[in-house]
C-alpha cells in the first residue's frame, strides 16, 4: 500500500541501509528517474548502497547532507529504517516539512 501518485518520477532515500531493495520494489511499480539519497554516515557508505543500485536500474543517483534537501521535490519519501529500534532516521535532526 502507498500513497504516491502513479506518475511519481523522484525518489527520495532517507537512510542507506535498506536502499537496494526499496529502490528494486519502487522501480516495479514506478518508472522512475531519479534516487536522492540522505544518510547519516557520510562519504562511501551515503552514496554505494543505493547509488550503486540506482545505477543498475538507469537512475540519477544523488546524495545530499541532509533530510530537507533529499525530499526536496521528490515525489516518493522512504523513511528511516522503522524496524531497528534505536535508530535516529535524521528526521528529529533535520525536520521535514510534509506539508
Amino acid at each position: 500500500m502507498h500513497l504516491a501518485n502513479k506518475d511519481s518520477k523522484v525518489v527520495a532515500h532517507i537512510g542507506a541501509r535498506g536502499g537496494v531493495l526499496n529502490l528494486q520494489l519502487l522501480a516495479r511499480k514506478f518508472a522512475l528517474t531519479e534516487v536522492r539519497i540522505n544518510s547519516a554516515r557520510p562519504g562511501v557508505t551515503r552514496a554505494a548502497r543505493p547509488g550503486a543500485c540506482a545505477g543498475e536500474l538507469g537512475l540519477k543517483a544523488v546524495c545530499f547532507a541532509t533530510a530537507a534537501e533529499a525530499c526536496a521535490g521528490a515525489d516518493i519519501i522512504v523513511g528511516p529504517r522503522a524496524w531497528k529500534p534505536d535508530a535516529d532516521p535524521g528526521c528529529r535532526r533535520d525536520p521535514v516539512r510534509w506539508w
